[in-house]
């Protein structure tokens, strides 16, 4: 019955507040400049301000107001009178229980400001022009904002770590943000916040402990607060704080939406579980952004700008996205086949992983323009793989950076073109160097320095492709000291400008016979060598999981190495070599032991276009290597269990049989197409 008695009487007021705006506006400003206090005593300073008060409880503007109304005495009402006034705040958590009506504001930073301050009311203003916000409420709770009018300022209203507040048939029209919830406990978010309130004409659909439903099409501004299996789908959400707020909301769908001109696209807040697919997420500050312990949400195709997983927000899935700029200060989250371009909003094009991040699989992503890079900064354990990054040399980009202590990264397989430098390895100082990563099978072409130490220790560096880049390693004499190869016989780096040979093979290289590694060291600094540089490109190729383990065969060729396979059934591991006819061609095959055992028990034959060919091999505890020559032309390379003689000329029987009957349907496929 209370509680009726009190809307009842708030909505009273609201009318005679309507009625009076309506029939009763000043347009005329006052000369009156200056800014007023209402005293915890009840006086006005200074006495000669527009206020008027018989009773210390009502106050009264009579006439405009140049300046703003600071107020610190609880338990009263100021009466705007319709009069032009800039603004009203209440900054002491002691003033409580002001109401605050029929005030016509126009033009300061704040239009009504309460900072910790409870059991306001807000009622019939009309505010226009704040620089900043209409209706600010900062850590102030069970206030009631009725009725109100923000136009045309940088935000309509604002709840900053507020609760229980009301709000009732507030109009925001024309901000640059017209309405927006943030808080840091379940409680910021508890508001009783309904339909009537509108944001360009469209309702507000503020949801608590909303359960398996669909938002309707026609909101202006969402938020799902503690809320599970919610549907938001196909709505354009624009020029709020937040477009979709979801906090302490599991298992809900956000789908195919046009999300723009917000602070914030998307906000999640110690969520679970949620899917956001497919939405179109541009032109806000901040795009994408999950806070505090948001976990285990998939975001997949969705385009979108700026995008950032903070701190305790693990273990979430970014899946065949388009961003611009990706921040993750969170682990263990799964970054893989995402498109990351320099756009007309966020020139970047970066993934950013700083600390206190670990343990994240950045893979198989495309970076393509702008001066942005992969960069590590203060966090460890991360894998960088498989990533193609290019074209950002003339933006100033680099490829991969791995920065101020950040050790124990592992950089593999990934595609550096035309960059600065394709990668940076610089730590903080000499006590805290960035060391101990691994640096192995990517290819690093065409940039100005193909790689850049400073600070830099023990990290191994191997197995990568250096190509005609414009200059060769950068490398602080005096603090680098890092491994540039993976011993003999595994080898180290391919370098473009290497311009030794290849005559002898061993750990000293002093034995007679190549072995696809130079004779020679190549000389990176004055504490930097590569002991065994490769003598032509590597190719590494993934072969897939054996006995629970991920494995690579290594194909280490002058050659252009194509259409690779291992056929586990038939027991055959082959690909095509080709080059310019005449020239000199090699290759060198490193298998993994584990595999040579499976397939071939340690016995096998090498086939060159289908007939025996010599080869030298060896072994180490780990892998099994070939070798073997030939001049250029088009070859395919057969590796296959060694069988008798027999055996192996059925096999090449078979080959040749298999060989003339594809020859034999391509040429019927090309007379019937003839006659057709």
């Amino acid at each position: 019955m209370e509680k009726k008695t009190v809307s009842g009487i708030v909505f009273i007021l609201l009318l005679v507040s309507m009625l009076t705006l309506t029939f009763n506006i000043r347009t005329v400003k006052g000369d009156w400049v200056g800014i007023v206090t209402i005293r915890a005593d009840g006086s006005v300073d200074p006495p000669t301000a527009p206020i008027a008060t018989i009773n210390n409880v009502t106050y009264t503007l009579t006439d405009n107001i140049n300046g703003s109304v600071i107020v610190e005495r609880s338990n009263i009402i100021i009466d705007g009178n319709k009069c032009v006034v800039q603004g009203f705040r209440i900054y002491e958590a002691s003033v409580n229980n002001v109401t605050i009506q029929n005030a016509n504001i126009e033009g300061s930073d704040f239009g009504i400001l309460f900072d910790s301050s409870s059991n306001n009311t807000v009622l019939g203003n009309n505010i226009t022009a704040a620089s900043e916000y209409g209706i600010y409420c900062q850590w102030s709770s069970g206030n009631v904002i009725y009725g109100n009018r923000i136009t045309n300022s940088a935000a309509g209203i604002r709840l900053q770590k507020s609760s229980k507040n009301t709000l009732r048939y507030n109009i925001m029209t024309n901000n640059t943000y017209n309405f927006g919830v943030f808080g840091i406990d379940f409680s910021h978010f508890v508001n009783d916040i309904d339909v009537s309130n509108t944001v360009d004409g469209k309702p507000i659909r503020y949801w608590i402990n909303m359960h398996n439903a669909h938002v309707p099409l026609n909101a202006g501004y969402v938020a799902l607060i503690n809320c599970t299996d919610i549907t938001i789908k196909n709505m354009y959400l624009t020029k709020n704080w937040e477009g979709i707020l979801i906090a302490y909301t599991n298992g809900s769908l956000i789908m195919s939406n046009n999300i723009t001109n917000n602070e914030y696209g998307i906000q999640m807040y110690r969520s679970f579980n949620n899917s956001i697919l497919g939405n179109n997420v541009t032109r806000n500050s901040v795009d994408i952004y999950a806070q505090s312990m948001s976990s285990n949400n998939t975001l997949s195709n969705n385009i979108a700008g700026w995008v950032r997983l903070e701190s305790h927000s693990n273990n979430n899935t970014l899946l065949d996205n388009t961003f611009s700029l990706v921040y993750l200060d969170s682990s263990y989250n799964l970054f893989m086949n995402n498109d990351i371009l320099s756009s007309y909003d966020v020139v970047l094009g970066s993934i950013k992983v700083g600390f206190p991040a670990i343990h994240n699989y950045i893979a198989y992503n495309n970076l393509m323009g702008g001066p942005g890079s992969i960069e590590l900064y203060h966090t460890s354990n991360n894998y960088v793989v498989g990533n193609v990054i290019a074209h950002k040399r003339a933006a100033g980009g680099d490829g991969i950076k791995i920065l101020d202590v950040s050790p124990s990264n592992v950089i593999l397989h990934n595609t550096i073109i035309d960059c600065r430098y394709g990668i940076e390895l610089v730590g903080s100082s000499l006590s805290d160097p960035a060391q101990n990563n691994t640096i192995a099978g990517n290819s690093i072409i065409d940039n100005f320095h193909s790689i850049h130490t400073a600070y830099s220790f023990k990290n191994k560096i191997y197995h990568n492709n250096f190509i005609n880049n414009e200059r060769g390693p950068s490398v602080s004499t005096f603090t680098s000291l890092d491994i540039w190869d993976d011993g003999y016989p595994s080898g180290g780096n391919y370098w473009s400008d290497y311009n030794g040979t290849d005559l002898h093979w061993g750990f000293g290289q002093n034995e007679t016979g190549s072995d696809g590694i130079g004779d020679t060291a190549y000389t990176i600094g004055e504490n930097n060598t590569d002991r065994y540089p490769l003598m032509a490109p590597i190719n590494i190729f993934d072969v897939g999981v054996w006995n629970e383990t991920e494995y690579f065969v290594d194909v280490i060729s002058n050659s252009t190495v194509s259409d690779f396979n291992i056929n586990v059934t038939e027991k055959t591991l082959s690909f095509n070599v080709t080059g310019i006819e005449g020239d000199a061609g090699f290759c060198r095959v490193t298998i993994p032991n584990v595999i040579a055992e499976d397939l071939w028990q340690g016995s096998y034959t090498v086939l060159f276009n289908g007939e025996p060919w010599p080869f030298r091999n060896w072994t180490d505890t780990t892998n099994t290597y070939i070798y073997l020559n030939y001049t250029h032309s088009e070859h395919e390379i057969v590796i296959i269990p060694e069988f008798s003689a027999s055996t192996v000329l059925s096999f090449i029987i078979l080959t040749g049989v298999i060989a003339l009957i594809v020859k034999k349907l391509k040429n019927r496929k090309t007379w019937a197409s003839n006659l057709n």
